[in-house]
């Protein structure tokens, strides 16, 4: 009422609505900003926090707020995520572990059933509601180019692979789609045991039942195999040139591939194994680097499978990621 009785004095009326057109420019703004919520499981990978955090800050153009979701099972661990996040000044929540060992096949897959657990935890409780754009981002996913959700995602509803989420970089426009709670990204086994359906595979049926899904198809490269690239020739740089890979990213790939290389003539028995731990991914062709399963590794204790391929995956990954941050 105040503003009405001075708005109607014609010698402060000029005055005052100068005031009120600068306090406009200042709340307007305020109202209409919104933030991406960026939703990151950790296991026991406290030693990745702080240069998945740096990435992010470096490369990501949009506003946005991380919060870690550590599914520690130990206190030691627990402490080391909490204590690596309050260095990255990052959010953490300790997932309550009564989530775990609901389904009595998870000893089958004990990985893929805690990662879809603590995914669906995150989702039902802090990512359902936000009325923004929410990314799951798993913890060995690092971004290593300057890049946009927003622009990626653009008009459509999320990200897929075909017609599955893929949740190791997943992206959801929360207020355009409908049903969301019944989204699953929980693993299981059905078929009587029979049928293991993976962490985000049970988002399938939901994309299967909204036919009119605006869907943004990813390119994932799920490891060095899949760039189809000619390894006995030395990676022909021209062939991932042609691709989009700069030169430090070649540089990178060189590097693992002649490391795998290494431990297969040392471990010819071991090679399926260490090629799968050695491996590493990317996606959207060069913007998001994985390093791939990296909760079968710690840094403390060694590889877990007997190889060194892990130990030294570990650290060309790092010294690629550090360089780049340094630049």
């Amino acid at each position: 009422m105040a503003f009405l009785i001075i708005l109607y004095d014609k010698t402060q009326e000029s005055l005052v609505r100068r005031h009120l057109f600068f306090l406009l420019l200042l709340i307007i703004p305020l109202a209409a900003r919104t933030e991406i919520l960026i939703i990151v499981p950790i296991f026991n990978r406290p030693d990745l926090i702080s240069l998945q955090q740096a990435c992010l800050k470096k490369f990501l153009k949009d506003d946005y707020r991380v919060i870690l979701f550590s599914d520690a099972n130990t206190p030691e661990m627990q402490m080391k995520n909490a204590e690596e996040a309050k260095k990255a000044d990052v959010e953490c929540i300790q997932v309550p572990q009564n989530v775990h060992n609901i389904d009595p096949y998870c000893d089958r897959a004990p990985s893929s059933f805690r990662h879809g657990e603590v995914l669906q935890y995150a989702f039902d409780n802090y990512g359902l509601h936000h009325d923004d754009i929410v990314v799951f981002f798993d913890s060995d996913v690092f971004l290593i180019r300057e890049f946009s959700i927003r622009e990626y995602l653009g008009d459509h509803d999320l990200n897929a692979f075909g017609q599955m989420m893929f949740v190791h970089f997943s992206v959801m426009n929360m207020p355009k789609l409908e049903d969301k709670e019944t989204l699953c990204f929980r693993a299981k086994m059905v078929d009587n045991g029979t049928k293991f359906i993976d962490a985000g595979e049970g988002t399938i049926p939901y994309i299967k039942a909204h036919e009119k899904l605006k869907i943004r198809q990813m390119d994932i490269t799920w490891g060095l195999l899949d760039l189809n690239v000619d390894v006995k020739a030395n990676i022909r740089k021209n062939q991932l040139l042609d691709k989009g890979y700069g030169a430090n990213e070649i540089e990178l790939i060189k590097s693992i591939y002649d490391g795998i290389a290494r431990e297969t003539a040392v471990n010819p028995r071991n090679k399926d194994a260490i090629f799968y731990d050695g491996t590493i991914g990317f996606h959207e062709v060069n913007v998001l680097l994985d390093y791939k399963h990296g909760t079968s590794y710690n840094p403390n204790f060694g590889p877990v499978k007997g190889h060194e391929m892990q130990r030294t995956k570990d650290l060309i990954v790092k010294d690629f990621l550090n360089k780049l941050l340094a630049n």
